[in-house]
């Protein structure tokens, strides 16, 4: 038997009106040759390097206020929503459908890439200390009062990070202390 259902609301970009005024909706990701140098540096420097996945990234990124989506869920979806929640009974359509205003991005959406990639940038910036390259968007970097680096890319949910070492062999910690203050990050995976 089971014990736990897991269940996930996705959108259907394919059928999601694009808006003609929107400037961006998709994110940049990290250049060959940014991973290539941030391998380099990392050799260089002697650090360690891992590749981290973020799940549920785009669960983690607001949509901008004057962005918000409006998504129709279908009958189906309506009487499992009803049914969990009885207290939605009442925004229920006539013909059993029901709209909803989206205020967190959701898989599927045309946006849902570009929001997680405005919410991380603006965690490693401003939580984090974290400088934005300014040739490749998608590479952060972290300098210590002793000259050490730490290197971030970013590719869509995933990041690569070079880690820094202290004098005493321990692991600096400013990637994990931002992963602890900040809740975009989610539980994080190693891969």
């Amino acid at each position: 038997m089971f014990e736990k259902l897991k269940a996930r609301l996705v959108v259907r970009g394919d059928e999601q009106l694009r808006n003609p005024w929107k400037q961006k909706n998709k994110a940049p990701t990290v250049a060959q040759a940014s991973v290539n140098m941030t391998i380099a540096i990392t050799a260089h420097e002697n650090n360690d390097m891992e590749s981290i996945d973020v799940p549920g990234a785009y669960l983690n990124a607001d949509t901008p206020e004057e962005e918000k989506e409006v998504i129709i869920l279908q009958k189906e979806e309506t009487e499992i929503l009803v049914d969990l929640f009885p207290e939605f009974s009442e925004y229920v359509t006539t013909d059993k459908t029901m709209l909803l205003l989206v205020d967190k991005a959701l898989y599927g959406m045309l946006e849902s890439a570009y929001y997680w990639y405005i919410n991380i940038c603006s965690t490693l910036i401003d939580d984090g200390g974290y400088k934005q390259n300014e040739s490749d968007e998608c590479v952060f970097s972290f300098k210590t009062k002793d000259g050490k680096m730490s290197i971030i890319d970013l590719w869509v949910d995933d990041l690569f990070h070079s880690l820094l070492w202290n004098v005493t062999g321990k692991r600096y910690n400013q990637w994990w202390y931002i992963c602890q203050r900040t809740k975009v990050f989610g539980r994080l995976i190693k891969i």
